[in-house]
């Protein structure tokens, strides 16, 4: 009982951890927290549906093929079934429900929600692997990177989506929309892909190069929306 109270402890805090630093980041008009609760809950809620979808699109290819194709089928699973399917879904409720909030009322605001939002589902998911299979050095590698991550494809779809809100000319419209579908879609596919070849040195520096690109992008977005906060010089 101990072991599995420290593993769901482990599966948690990171995401939890992550959620705190987001919100600290947007200084100049933070979040009422009962917002950011409500996008953690999305989040979360998210997965139920995702688990659904996610069975219907792996079912559209022959399983045989999936199995046996090698590194197309693995394509599949990481572009489709897993990145396309998570990430649609959360853009759909975000542009649904978080988009329209009162309180969304600067660029850093997408940053922060689209991170928890992700780290909501990340938290769900992250406590099925760990407590599934029961293991420590699982949950310390998904709490370094893949929890991470899940952040980052949030926060990168919130920074396009804040843009999008407040952008100036319309026109811009007609890439910062596609793109805060786009850009989680890539990061995801290409971070889950990536994670079949940890058994090998290059996989392992692909996947942390890979993670690195993530966080300086994030950063400097994250950046670029505190600097066109409205209330930067309240």
């Amino acid at each position: 009982m101990i072991r599995v109270a420290g593993l769901a402890l482990l599966a948690v805090v990171p995401a939890l951890g992550l959620v705190v630093y987001f919100y600290l980041r947007d200084r100049y008009e933070p979040e009422p927290r009962r917002y950011v609760a409500a996008a953690f809950l999305y989040g979360m809620l998210v997965l139920i549906p995702a688990l659904f979808l996610g069975r219907w699109v792996t079912g559209w290819v022959d399983p045989e093929w999936r199995a046996l194709s090698g590194v197309w089928g693995r394509l599949y699973d990481d572009f489709l079934v897993a990145a396309a399917v998570e990430e649609g879904l959360k853009w759909v409720i975000f542009g649904a429900t978080i988009a329209r909030w009162r309180e969304f009322d600067e660029p850093m605001d997408g940053c922060v929600y689209g991170a928890t939002m992700a780290l909501g589902l990340a938290v769900v998911e992250n406590l099925y692997y760990v407590l599934g299979r029961g293991s420590l050095e699982l949950a310390l590698l998904r709490g370094l990177l893949s929890v991470p991550a899940h952040a980052l494809y949030g926060a990168s779809m919130g920074y396009f989506i804040g843009r999008a809100k407040f952008v100036v000319r319309r026109k811009n419209l007609l890439y910062l929309v596609p793109l805060s579908l786009l850009m989680p879609w890539i990061f995801h596919g290409t971070f889950d892909h990536l994670c079949n070849y940890r058994t090998s040195i290059w996989g392992w520096g692909a996947l942390v190069t890979v993670s690195l690109v993530m966080w300086v992008f994030v950063v400097i977005a994250t950046g670029w929306a505190l600097g066109r906060s409205p209330f930067k010089n309240d």
